[in-house]
């Protein structure tokens, strides 16, 4: 049963970021139409919701701030063991500010892009100093680019039913060598031996500021698809990475566009990678999905199966629906893995904002 007071808080959180840092959105009530409303006394653009009236100004960061995040960058590329703090020679307070700067620049390049019709969704335990934290990614099927990412935690002091703790059954890891119908199959008997299927156990989260709270991944997944429809993305396709309750969270949060659109979901095991070969079928789990397993010409194994909209059709390949963008972004943050682990949480997301950031520009030259 989905906590909706937590869940409300998690969505009206980034709705307030996410007006405050791009003026897209009114921060108070989610509504899109504003107008221009004059100045501040510092000569800061001010905006009028249409909707609600409530006024409200684009969060603006210090120039200084945004010239030592050169610096920053250069530190992050060096792969230094040493702290930012003792490289720059700046405080811890002076660190965070740039890393906010960096965030509030991540969050204005995701919001503004335009929308896409097709999307890949993934999730990523990310390291950090103090345990892990999940997190959900998007990416555009068609040009490939980080579209949103959510975190579990949040600067929120969220209800009790929504928090997450670590004290659940741990799911089992993955066997070696599995085939892709045995992986969903595999994936499936996770899910029905957890205590409530929104209990993923992701391992220990822990952050030295009380202010901040872990949610539940169930939470983090239906605050991810509602900011995504909110943008405007993924009204035709949805391709996702096989994690049972994902399925409720999109197919809630977009439910308008399936039921009137006929949206396609799709779930995902394995990496489509070079020409792949059907090799079997068979209907897996409580809903008797059918299943369908590829293998390609290296001998790697996936599989996926439609969970409601449209077939394929004739034109289109494996590879055009597949989870490819997102795992390839996920591909990129890899050699970044041990900075994080050596970052506090706020600064960890921040970097990987960034990251997205400057992947969507490869992405983009490589057009």
């Amino acid at each position: 049963m989905l906590d909706n007071d937590s869940f409300n808080m998690m969505v009206d959180y980034w709705q307030e970021v996410i007006g405050n840092t791009t003026g897209r959105w009114c921060p108070r009530c989610g509504h899109d139409e504003n107008k221009r409303f004059g100045f501040t006394k510092a000569q800061a653009q001010r905006f009028r919701c249409k909707h609600c009236g409530v006024t409200f100004t684009k969060k603006a960061h210090s120039q200084q701030a945004t010239d030592r995040c050169a610096e920053l960058l250069q530190w992050l590329e060096s792969h230094s063991e040493k702290k930012p703090e003792t490289v720059l020679g700046l405080s811890a307070t002076q660190i965070d500010r740039c890393f906010d700067a960096m965030q509030q620049e991540a969050i204005s390049q995701l919001v503004l892009q335009p929308p896409e019709e097709r999307v890949a969704t993934i999730t990523y335990r990310m390291p950090f100093k103090g345990g892990w934290c999940w997190i959900m990614i998007s990416c555009g099927l068609g040009s490939g680019r980080v579209l949103w990412l959510t975190p579990m935690c949040i600067p929120l002091c969220l209800p009790e039913t929504g928090r997450y703790s670590a004290l659940t059954m741990a799911d089992r890891d993955i066997p070696n060598d599995i085939s892709g119908i045995d992986l969903a199959v595999f994936k499936e008997n996770q899910f029905i031996l957890r205590s409530q299927f929104d209990r993923l156990n992701i391992g220990e989260c822990h952050s030295t500021s009380k202010r901040y709270t872990f949610a539940l991944p169930v939470l983090t997944a239906h605050t991810h698809f509602n900011l995504l429809c909110k943008l405007g993305h993924g009204q035709s396709l949805h391709s996702l990475e096989h994690e049972v309750f994902l399925r409720g969270a999109c197919i809630t949060q977009f439910s308008d566009a399936v039921k009137n659109r006929n949206t396609a979901l799709y779930y995902f095991v394995g990496r489509p990678k070079g020409k792949e070969k059907l090799k079997r079928t068979q209907r897996v789990g409580w809903w008797k999905n059918l299943w369908r397993e590829y293998c390609t010409e290296d001998g790697n194994k996936f599989a996926f199966s439609l969970l409601c909209g449209k077939e394929l059709s004739s034109q289109e390949q494996v590879q055009d629906i597949s989870l490819g963008a997102a795992q390839d972004f996920v591909d990129f943050i890899m050699p970044y893995q041990s900075v994080f682990g050596k970052m506090v949480l706020q600064r960890a997301i921040c970097l990987l904002g960034f990251l997205a950031v400057r992947f969507n520009e490869i992405r983009q030259g490589e057009k």
